[in-house]
C-alpha cells in the first residue's frame, strides 16, 4: 500500500543522510512518533514533544520538503504533510494507517 511512498522516503534519506539506516532502531521504529519514525531516528530527535515537533518540521525541510506555512501549520492542506505523505514519513489515515505504514517501512528495511 506505501511501497512507492516508502521507496521515495528512502531514496531521500540515501541522498541526504547517507548513514542514516545505521541509526534506525528496529524495535523503536514507530511512524506515529517524530522520534521514532524515519526521520526522527535518522536526526536523531530525542527532545521533548514541543522542540522534537519543530525539529522533525526542520528534517523535513532539511530533506527537500517545502517549508511549512506557519499559518496553517503542518497540518491540513500543508504543502510540506502533503510532501511527508508522499514519502512515505506521515499519512493522511488514522492510528491503524500508522501501524500499517510502521509495518511496511520495517519490512522495507529488512528487505534491503
Amino acid at each position: 500500500m506505501y511501497e512507492e511512498q516508502i521507496a521515495r522516503g528512502i531514496a531521500v534519506l540515501n541522498e541526504r543522510r547517507p548513514s542514516w539506516r545505521e541509526l534506525i532502531d528496529m524495535e523503536q521504529l514507530d511512524v506515529i512518533s517524530v522520534m521514532t519514525c524515519p526521520v526522527g531516528q535518522a536526526y536523531e530527535i530525542t527532545s521533548n514533544l514541543t522542540e522534537a515537533g519543530r525539529a522533525w518540521d526542520a528534517a523535513l525541510v532539511d530533506l527537500g520538503a517545502p517549508r511549512y506555512d506557519t499559518i496553517r501549520g503542518f497540518y491540513a492542506d500543508s504543502p510540506t504533510r502533503a510532501w511527508a505523505i508522499d514519502h512515505g514519513f506521515e499519512t493522511d489515515g488514522g492510528y491503524t494507517a500508522y501501524e500499517e505504514l510502521t509495518d511496511e517501512w520495517r519490512r522495507a528495511l529488512t528487505s534491503a
